[in-house]
């Protein structure tokens, strides 16, 4: 778990061959990313300023609507992130 427990937020993502672009939103606002494709694996990089500077490194895997994987935080070590996609 995160040094700061458990946190919600909502994914958009969007592929282009082997590029990835999308957003994270969550109650401490919105961030933008850019990444790669590697058939079923998302990878990105989000550079956080708030509470403290860190880069959080996603990798992360899509399984029909299921999508899960680790996010490593630097000296926090890392966390296991799940979700699945939202119709709509």
């Amino acid at each position: 778990s995160t040094p700061m427990g458990a946190q919600q937020m909502t994914g958009h993502f969007e592929t282009a061959g082997d590029k990835l672009t999308g957003h994270l939103m969550s109650a401490e606002g919105r961030q933008d990313f850019t990444g790669t494709v590697a058939g079923d694996k998302l990878r990105f990089e989000l550079k956080v300023e708030q509470p403290m500077k860190i880069t959080l490194k996603y990798d992360l895997q899509v399984d029909g609507d299921a999508i899960f994987g680790k996010v490593k935080m630097g000296m926090f070590g890392s966390s296991k992130l799940t979700g699945e996609r939202i119709k709509g």
